[in-house]
């Protein structure tokens, strides 16, 4: 399993990948395939866990001084969040998305946020209390190491004052902090893929609130049944918990707020 986890690291693609995580992809192939397969059946899963939701890598120098050069923030933050297939598929629905969801919860104190992607970007459509703490973990440390830039220059030109943590992580190794909402947006297919028991995921976040979301079309962009497949399997997930479970529909995304 060392050597295989090696070989995927010194690739060109995932070199930056969190080595937990492509160490425990590693060890979950082992268990289905043969050992000459190992490293391709990893490095599909990580394609589709991580690397599908980029059409191309990132420039983040280029997205970084984008930022820098102009004064009207959000209207720079949009075409940046575009570049990332997640938060492409929220930025036409940012301006009452939280809004929304905030409205189930109330504004929270505290917020971790799994599986980031760019939507640390997203901060200046949440409307936080001065103080707030958001968390935020991914497993690519270069796209991190972009987002704590990033927040640097949101903080400067909005006069947002909330504290912010935004480090390399996995949700399985990053489980047990508290937060007033933990936020799993789109994260749960990608965990599927990677053979995680995500009832048990789910159960042992230490969070007031989940919010949990799908997206209604393919990465492609069509419309596949999802939004009602994702609906029934969720559901059928969480019906044996005391969880209440409340959903809003957004027009390319499917959220779920329970509380806990």
């Amino acid at each position: 399993m060392i050597d295989e986890t090696k070989n995927i690291l010194k690739s060109k693609k995932y070199k930056n990948i969190y080595n937990k995580t492509v160490h425990r992809i590693v060890g979950e192939t082992y268990k289905r395939y043969r050992k000459k397969d190992i490293v391709n059946k990893s490095k599909n899963i990580l394609h589709q866990s991580w690397g599908a939701f980029f059409t191309k890598s990132p420039n983040y120098k280029e997205l970084l001084e984008k930022l820098k050069g102009n004064e009207d923030l959000k209207n720079t933050l949009l075409p940046i969040l575009k570049t990332h297939q997640s938060t492409k598929e929220r930025v036409f629905i940012l301006n009452d998305f939280y809004k929304n969801i905030f409205k189930l919860t109330e504004t929270p104190h505290s917020i971790i946020d799994y599986g980031c992607g760019f939507n640390p970007l997203t901060i200046p459509w949440m409307n936080l209390k001065e103080g707030t703490v958001y968390k935020a973990y991914d497993i690519d440390s270069e796209e991190i190491n972009f987002l704590n830039k990033a927040m640097l220059v949101i903080m400067k030109k909005s006069n947002i004052n909330i504290k912010t943590k935004i480090e390399v992580g996995d949700i399985v190794y990053k489980n047990n902090e508290y937060a007033d909402i933990a936020f799993l947006f789109k994260i749960i297919p990608p965990l599927e893929k990677q053979n995680i028991d995500i009832l048990k995921t789910l159960e042992g976040i230490n969070a007031k609130h989940l919010v949990v979301s799908y997206s209604t079309k393919s990465i492609s962009g069509k419309n596949k049944g999802m939004e009602n497949f994702y609906k029934e399997r969720f559901l059928k997930l969480v019906q044996n918990t005391n969880w209440s479970v409340k959903e809003i529909n957004f027009k390319t995304e499917l959220v779920f707020v329970i509380k806990k």
